[in-house]
């Protein structure tokens, strides 16, 4: 089981705000919301770079990210391609 806090509760941090809280409380992971302009930079509109560089701070704390929250609904198959680049960063989305 991954003990984990989603960004909802916390709108107004940037990543590293995010990750050091997920530390201090002794979280495994993070489960970032995308699609709200959260200063933490999970979006499914990231540039490749920008995922590496958001992994790589999740790996560098030992923090885990279980999941992306969107709004995104999975029975449509035309919204699921857009979030297909979050695969990256979290576990890959299964194929139908």
């Amino acid at each position: 089981m991954t003990i984990s806090f989603m960004t909802w509760v916390c709108p107004d941090w940037d990543l590293n705000e995010v990750l050091t809280a997920a530390i201090r409380y002794d979280y495994d992971g993070v489960e970032p919301r995308a699609q709200t302009g959260h200063p933490h930079g999970v979006e499914i509109t990231a540039t490749k770079k920008e995922r590496a560089a958001i992994k790589a701070q999740f790996a560098d704390c030992s923090i885990l990210m279980p999941c992306i929250a969107t709004s995104i609904q999975y029975a449509n198959w035309r919204l699921m391609w857009a979030a297909r680049t979050c695969g990256c960063l979290a576990a890959p989305l299964p194929r139908a």
